[in-house]
């Protein structure tokens, strides 16, 4: 039986989406948690965290960090309901990163897939899984 995503949840997961960005990327790393289940998963190439604890300690060291500067971008959002409040979300992601005070020269660009799951608890949606798959790496 498939399962609609009401205009209203798919609002809600768009800015999920780009709230993780904005807070990592304006010095609120620390707060990247909140997004997240307590079991969650969060995999890149560099990483792989467990629970949303390792996910809160690893993004605390990042807003600590006034030395390094990224802007990340998603596009071409791709939904498909698994359940009621379940829902598999994809999109092409596009990170940039810099070392300096701004306006700094980039250190690199990365492009990629997330791949990522969402899940609605108590009204809210939230990360349950969040999968990020390189295409595209420059400036090392």
């Amino acid at each position: 039986m498939p399962y609609d995503i009401s205009p209203e949840d798919r609002i809600a997961i768009e800015n999920l989406l780009t709230e993780f960005g904005w807070l990592v990327d304006h010095g609120r790393a620390g707060e990247v948690a909140d997004l997240f289940t307590e079991q969650a998963v969060l995999a890149t190439p560099m990483f792989t965290l467990s629970g949303s604890e390792a996910i809160a300690k690893q993004f605390s060291k990042r807003a600590k960090d006034d030395t390094r500067i990224s802007r990340h971008i998603w596009t071409n959002l791709r939904l498909t309901a698994l359940a009621e409040d379940r829902v598999k979300a994809e999109m092409i992601v596009q990170t940039y990163v810099a070392t300096g005070k701004p306006p700094a020269k980039t250190d690199g660009l990365v492009v990629g897939d997330s791949l990522d799951i969402v899940e609605k608890q108590d009204g809210v949606w939230r990360f349950s899984e969040r999968r990020l798959v390189v295409a595209f790496k420059g400036g090392d």
